[in-house]
């Protein structure tokens, strides 16, 4: 279950950004009488400070008692400009789960290795640790763009809750999007990111374009480093816990290799473009068309991602739409003429993908085609995928 504690600061923290002091001073008074009872620490100071700033004529007998005390120990207060971490880790609400593996139609050797490298040391660590050795707590999971990695994820988190019969809580951390928005905070952002799957066990955590956060050193700057650095010591506060990390990346070969060696991000699952079962049910996610019709489509659009798929059938609604308000059709419907019309339309956006991804780990002409030195031979099967849709596209 999450940690009340935290739940408190980050409801103190969506008030501020709703601009209701009040609520967010109650929020943080609430987390402020948590972390007194634990123990205390350095965050109350900071708790403290925020609360006399929102709302400075409210009374807080709580703060008053904890000052005389203080005084009358002559204690010194402590440094209030030293930030807390619990305070960035209201940055991290628990996500909603997306059902669990039923969800995820198809791609049948992807869920099965997802179940043995996320979900058993998830839910049996000592089984695991004891018969397979295994040390590590975390995953990549790459491929191409738009393909549902995130989605697997949230399936993921909630197939680990199903087999285990206990909450498994689910945080989001975006990879790039971390870095440019906290500069010279950011380290600080992941060690609460980490410690928020700490304190919520079991917990999964997805960082989602790792690539833009923990980038090869060669490539980085002073403060790219020290993210890199912020990400290893994260690992490392994991270990012995119920808590997992999922990373993605289109690029995997752009991670810094201090990610990827043996004990940080050493699994490494390949998430194809959907397959013939799962192009099939996402049709059926988007549309109301018959059985057959949904094979039709989904034979169609071998090497499409999930998102163009979603895209094709929105295109189909509104071909239907056209043809409803012009009189054409007397029946509000969306026919398979429609999606298919939108097929037509719509190119596969994973073409460009292909061409990238193939320039990007392949260096030379005719036989002297060799793998980039820069590019792990681990990541063949996108470079199969790559080819395979250039291919099928044509």
């Amino acid at each position: 279950m999450a940690n009340p504690y935290l739940s408190s600061l980050q409801s103190a923290r969506k008030h501020m950004e709703s601009g209701d002091s009040i609520a967010a001073a109650e929020s943080y008074l609430i987390a402020y009488d948590l972390k007194l009872k634990s123990g205390g620490g350095d965050d109350l100071d900071f708790i403290e400070k925020q609360i006399r700033t929102l709302v400075p004529e409210l009374p807080v007998p709580i703060l008053e008692s904890r000052s005389n005390s203080v005084n009358n120990s002559g204690s010194k207060t402590k440094n209030v400009s030293n930030i807390s971490d619990f305070d960035y880790a209201s940055e991290f609400a628990p996500e909603g789960h997306e059902g669990d593996f039923s969800r995820v139609a198809g791609m049948t050797d992807l869920k099965t290795k997802l179940t043995e490298n996320v979900i058993w040391p998830l839910i049996y660590p000592e089984v695991m640790g004891e018969l397979a050795g295994l040390e590590s707590n975390s995953v990549l999971l790459y491929g191409p763009p738009g393909c549902g990695k995130t989605f697997i994820a949230k399936s993921l988190a909630g197939e680990a809750q199903t087999k285990s019969g206990q909450d498994v809580n689910f945080y989001i951390a975006g990879g790039a999007n971390l870095e440019h928005k906290y500069v010279g905070d950011n380290s600080r952002l992941i060690n609460a990111f980490f410690e928020t799957l700490q304190y919520n066990e079991p917990s999964i955590g997805f960082i989602d374009e790792i690539e833009g956060l923990a980038g090869k050193r060669s490539n980085s700057g002073q403060i790219a480093r020290k993210v890199v650095n912020s990400l290893l010591e994260g690992w490392n506060m994991l270990d012995g816990t119920q808590a997992m990390v999922i990373a993605a990346s289109n690029l995997p070969w752009e991670i810094d290799a201090a990610i990827v060696r043996s004990g940080r991000l050493e699994e490494k699952i390949f998430v194809p473009s959907p397959d013939f079962e799962s192009r099939k049910s996402t049709f059926d996610l988007y549309s109301k068309l018959k059985n057959d019709e949904l094979s039709t489509l989904a034979g169609m659009t071998d090497g499409y991602s999930s998102s163009a798929i979603r895209k094709i059938c929105v295109r189909g609604g509104r071909n239907a739409a056209r043809e409803y308000l012009s009189g054409s059709r007397k029946e509000k419907v969306v026919l398979l003429d429609d999606v298919i019309q939108a097929v037509s339309e719509i190119p596969s956006d994973l073409r460009v993908w292909a061409d990238q991804t193939v320039d990007a780990m392949l260096a030379g002409v005719g036989e002297n085609t060799r793998l980039r030195k820069s590019v792990s031979e681990e990541y063949l099967p996108m470079l199969e995928e790559a080819l395979r849709i250039r291919e099928v596209l044509g």
